[in-house]
């Protein structure tokens, strides 16, 4: 069944109101603004292609090389409770295409909530933010598997989607090899969705400018450090 008018307003205005506060953190930082701290990797994603969802991508079985960036959100992890951040890049259709996914809970409003984690804890990561796709508001979970080595998070997540705030279907599978240094790689949702699906206009002129923002304050980022 697909979301109603009334579940499609609720599957976007929590995140829209999260989204303007971490804007407005970015003004009260003179450095990278959010996710300053991070390490990068390089890995597989494997959609199995059992969902429904009218986005090719999502519905058609395929392998995707991916370059991954697994962060800390404020900027005090990795060894103090922080909200995590993983962003995803891989070419698809010709085009790339970037996932940005934050801890969050998995229920169906606490999805769109972030939340904080302890020192080598792990565990859901949503797209908070919901895309525009045929069949409705988008969202995309990333749960891990097992447990991250020291403070480097886990190597496999189960990938899954949803509509709104409705029950998550399998869609595959991520798999990284994480290094212990982080790379020069800005990801950015709105420049490259994945194709069939973009973001919402409000959504986009929330985001745009957190976008601008970091790329003023930090356009020539200091040489990444090793983790730890």
């Amino acid at each position: 069944m697909l979301p109603s008018p009334v579940e499609r307003l609720l599957g976007l205005v929590p995140g829209v109101a999260i989204a303007g506060a971490t804007s407005a953190l970015a003004l009260l930082r003179d450095r990278k603004p959010l996710h300053p701290k991070g390490v990068v990797g390089r890995g597989v994603l494997d959609i199995s292609g059992a969902a429904a969802l009218r986005v090719p991508v999502l519905d058609t079985p395929g392998s995707y090389e991916v370059t991954a960036r697994f962060s800390w959100a404020i900027g005090v992890g990795p060894e103090r409770a922080d909200i995590h951040g993983l962003a995803v890049r891989f070419e698809a259709e010709g085009a790339l295409v970037d996932w940005l996914l934050a801890s969050t809970g998995a229920g169906g409003l606490d999805r769109f909530v972030l939340q904080t984690r302890e020192p080598g804890t792990f565990g859901t990561l949503t797209t908070l933010l919901p895309v525009d796709s045929p069949a409705g508001p988008l969202l995309l979970r990333a749960e891990p598997e097992g447990h991250g080595e020291g403070l480097l998070p886990p190597a496999e997540h189960q990938l899954y989607a949803a509509l709104g705030r409705g029950g998550w279907q399998p869609i595959g599978r991520l798999g990284v090899a994480w290094s212990d240094h982080d790379e020069r790689i800005r990801f950015d949702a709105v420049a490259h969705p994945t194709p069939g699906a973009g973001s919402y206009p409000l959504v986009t002129t929330l985001r745009t400018p957190a976008y601008r923002l970091a790329r003023l304050l930090r356009p020539n980022p200091k040489d990444p450090a090793p983790l730890g």
